[in-house]
């Protein structure tokens, strides 16, 4: 029995399609602190948090590359599994027809 591959189809387009939408939450997202200039009214802070918020931008677009590429292997993976899968059946099918 362990000779077997076995692989749950739906879950891994499931994963690669949650992945996307994550992804597609993470390109929505824009600037977190615009805003907040003059609430804040501190230069030195105003400075700093501009900082974090341009850090977090480059560390965001870059987690989002990954999660892209994420996506399109699990959804890459469930195609190939489905196909391989559709493939034997045929093939087992054209054999019993024999």
């Amino acid at each position: 029995m362990g000779d077997r591959l076995k692989a749950d189809i739906g879950r891994i387009r499931d994963a690669g399609n949650t992945i996307k939408a994550i992804s597609a939450k993470f390109d929505g997202a824009g600037d977190l602190v615009g805003g907040y200039d003059d609430a804040i009214g501190d230069s030195h802070l105003v400075g700093k948090l501009h900082d974090f918020a341009s850090n977090w931008d480059i560390h965001r677009k870059r987690l989002n590359e990954d999660l892209k590429i994420f996506a399109d292997w699990a959804i890459k993976a469930a195609d190939a599994y489905a196909d391989g899968d559709k493939q034997l059946a045929d093939a087992l099918e054209k054999g019993a027809e024999s």
